[in-house]
C-alpha cells in the first residue's frame, strides 16, 4: 500500500490528545520523514519500515534527555492505526487519516511559556514552560523559582515539586505550603515563576491551586486560569476534579 505524504495523527493517552502531523517517504521496505507537533516540536524519523500495510518508525526526543519514541500502524487506504511506546511513559493509541502539504506547512508549533498571571488578588507570578534549547534565558532572572519537573535546575534561588506529568501530587499537604509561600514571595515585591515541562497540565492545575489560595472558588479555578493564562491549561479531566475539589484543609 501507499504510506508517502502526508498524514493528520491524533495521538490519545488517558492522559490526553494531541494533534500530530507526519510526513512519509517509502522506498524499497525503508521509511524516512519526520514528523511535528505542538509540545516537542518538528523530529526526524531516525529508522522505520514498511512491510505490507505494517508500517513502523522511531523518532528520538530530546526533551532534555533523548527518548526514543517507538511507533506502529497498520494503514489501510486512507486511514492509519496504531500505538506509540516511550520508555517509562508508556503506550499512546495512533489514529491518522490522509492530509495535503497545506497540513503540513500549517503544522502546529511548539507552544512555549513566559507569562505574567496577574492572580485574582492582583498578586503576579511568572508561569513558564521548560525550553531545551534555552531553559534559563531570561531579560531578568526570577527571584525564585517553584518547579514541577526535576528537569529545572536554574542557577538562582528555587525550590521543586513532586507532582507527575499528567497526574497529581502525591502529597496535596506540602504543595499547598510551598503555593503559599511563592504567593507571599509576590506578594513582598519578589519576582518569582512557577513551571513544569510543557507548561500545561502541571502549571495550569497550579495555577488554578494558586487563584483558589487567594479566594477564586474552586468551581471558577479552571475556566479563570484558561481564561487568564492559557486555555490549554489543566490537561486532564482528574486535574480538572482534583481543583474542583479543592477545600479549607488545602487552601
Amino acid at each position: 500500500m501507499e504510506a508517502n505524504g502526508v498524514w493528520k495523527l491524533t495521538m490519545s493517552s488517558p492522559h490526553g490528545r494531541e494533534e500530530w502531523v507526519l510526513r512519509l517517504a517509502s522506498e524499497g521496505g525503508r521509511l524516512s520523514g519526520e514528523i511535528s507537533g505542538p509540545s516537542l516540536g518538528t523530529h526526524a524519523i531516525t529508522e522505520g519500515g514498511i512491510d505490507g500495510s505494517s508500517l513502523h518508525w522511531v523518532v528520538t526526543l530530546s526533551n532534555p534527555v533523548d527518548i526514543q519514541l517507538e511507533m506502529s500502524a497498520d494503514l489501510d487506504d486512507d486511514r492509519l492505526s496504531g500505538q506509540s511506546r516511550a520508555a517509562e511513559y508508556g503506550v499512546t493509541s495512533i489514529i491518522g487519516e490522509r492530509g495535503t502539504e497545506a497540513d503540513w506547512e500549517t503544522r502546529p508549533k511548539p507552544h512555549s511559556h513566559r507569562s505574567p498571571v496577574c492572580l485574582p488578588d492582583a498578586t503576579t507570578v511568572i508561569a513558564v514552560s521548560y525550553d531545551a534549547a534555552d531553559p534559563y534565558r531570561r531579560e531578568v532572572a526570577p527571584d525564585f523559582g517553584l518547579y514541577l519537573d526535576r528537569l529545572w535546575a536554574p542557577p538562582w534561588d528555587h525550590d521543586h515539586l513532586d507532582w507527575p506529568d499528567f497526574g497529581l501530587p502525591a502529597a496535596p499537604s506540602d504543595v499547598a505550603a510551598k503555593l503559599d509561600d511563592l504567593v507571599e514571595r509576590a506578594r513582598q515585591g519578589q519576582h518569582v515563576e512557577i513551571g513544569c515541562q510543557g507548561g500545561h497540565g502541571r502549571t495550569g492545575t497550579a495555577l488554578a491551586w494558586l487563584a483558589v489560595l487567594v479566594g477564586l472558588p474552586p468551581s471558577e479555578a479552571v475556566g479563570w486560569v484558561r481564561i487568564n493564562y492559557c486555555d490549554r491549561a489543566v490537561e486532564t479531566t482528574d486535574q480538572e476534579a482534583f481543583v474542583a475539589g479543592l477545600d479549607s484543609r488545602l487552601c
